[in-house]
């Protein structure tokens, strides 16, 4: 057996984070987090289902290595799993939210539910 690094279940206490990699994924007149940020995109192949995240803020940068970043989301377990959706530590680094209804409607309202429960950090 395989003792994991890592917890099976993140309490509702617990925070995680997404890099900010587009700057539209900030609003420019509130400064604050744009649901373009949490959209699915169906366009790629295999299209997207889940949203990625990290378990700490320095782990979201560490991502993107080589990339630019615009900042750090910041958002709650419990905040993700009021909506009905749920969190999946898949490694050491990287935090799934699962349970988005794959539809374009469901993608949009739930991108939007998280934008407004998320705070930006710098």
């Amino acid at each position: 057996m395989v003792k994991q690094k890592f917890p099976l279940y993140l309490t509702d206490e617990a925070k995680i984070y997404r890099a900010v990699l587009r700057k539209d994924w900030i609003d420019p007149y509130t400064n604050t987090v744009d649901a373009k940020a949490f959209m699915l995109r169906f366009k790629r192949n295999p299209p997207e289902t889940t949203i990625s995240t990290a378990p700490s803020r320095s782990e979201a940068i560490n991502v993107i290595r080589s990339g630019k970043t615009f900042g750090v989301i910041e958002i709650k377990v419990k905040d993700i799993r009021e909506l009905g959706l749920n969190v999946v530590q898949d490694s050491q680094t990287h935090i799934s939210i699962i349970g988005i209804p794959c539809d374009e409607q469901n993608v949009k309202d739930y991108a939007i539910k998280l934008a407004a429960k998320s705070i930006l950090l710098d």
